[in-house]
């Protein structure tokens, strides 16, 4: 009896054993998103994230405002913490809080005095999506909103009790998302909009409204992207290498374009979009206006701007 019992659990562990490399077999042979370039025509500038791999999981994450993430994990491969770097400069160390597998708690201490320089709470819906997180010590949250089929259909961010930025998507197309590449974590806590990009659904969007808000709390319509002239470029797994939206009413672009590893020969057409200039867009409401569709962690981008 005591021998079935040791065969049951070397069985049992060589079965697991046996999973658990096919698993990473896997991951390592699809396609991983390694970049994330926004291209906005209007403001004519870029706004690159990078990501790096280690056993199958994001091990660091650059964002496109400088600073780098460095991610810490469990032996379950549940992330369990962060490291926040200016260069080589440690600014932050980040705890996550988890309740039903879901993290409902950000602690972001800072890395010289072990003072808590922001706490975020996670709130999620009936169906599992994050649906508002918000800073009380920066006065700051933001709130989300999904179609039927759970793909995210808005998020607006608010400061001090009044709306900064929203965002609105359509999803016309059937082009995979390419944030479900990456594994290890499920949202961008690195910018006020986490639940952007991971949270966007099995689908990447077709067409994005975004509005700005004035310091009194009066919208501005910054772009209005017409999906039925959306531009695609597909690569391997049907993920996009690149899409090229236009505004409505300028004709302007905004473009994402992404960059995989273990994705062999894909290569991206030429686009000299990085020389256009749409700086006559729309009227001077645009002037001054900084556009906040990636908006940066609030805390973050703040001590970083006293190091300077």
């Amino acid at each position: 009896m005591k021998k079935n019992f040791v065969g049951s659990l070397v069985l049992s562990f060589l079965l697991l054993f046996a999973f658990s490399c096919n698993k990473e077999a896997e991951v390592a042979s699809g396609c991983r998103l390694t970049s994330y370039d926004y291209y906005d025509g209007i403001g004519d500038f870029h706004s690159i994230d990078y990501y790096t791999y280690k056993n199958g999981l994001v091990d660091n994450v650059l964002a496109s405002y400088g600073l780098r993430f460095n991610l810490e994990y469990d032996a379950r491969n549940k992330l369990i913490g962060s490291r926040v770097y200016d260069g080589e400069t440690l600014l932050y160390i980040i705890n996550f809080v988890y309740e039903k597998k879901k993290v409902v708690e950000e602690i972001w201490r800072d890395a010289t005095t072990q003072e808590i320089f922001d706490h975020v709470f996670l709130t999620y819906g009936k169906k599992g999506n994050l649906i508002r997180n918000e800073s009380f010590i920066f006065d700051q949250y933001t709130i989300y909103t999904y179609t039927s089929n759970q793909s995210l259909e808005s998020w607006q961010v608010f400061v001090g009790g009044l709306p900064v930025a929203k965002a609105e998507y359509t999803y016309d197309d059937n082009y995979k998302n390419p944030f479900t590449s990456i594994s290890g974590i499920e949202y961008g806590f690195w910018y006020a909009n986490e639940a952007f990009g991971f949270g966007t659904g099995k689908k990447w969007y077709s067409s994005e409204k975004v509005t700005l808000y004035d310091e009194n709390g009066s919208p501005f319509i910054y772009y209005d992207l017409d999906p039925a002239k959306t531009v695609w470029q597909v690569g391997q797994q049907h993920y996009p290498l690149q899409a090229t939206y236009f505004d409505k009413s300028t004709g302007a672009q905004i473009i994402t374009a992404f960059e995989y590893e273990n994705c062999s020969g894909e290569k991206l057409l030429k686009n000299d979009y990085s020389k256009q200039k749409m700086a006559e867009k729309n009227n001077n409401h645009a002037k001054g206006m900084k556009p906040y569709f990636k908006l940066p962690h609030r805390g973050a981008i703040e001590k970083l701007r006293k190091l300077k």
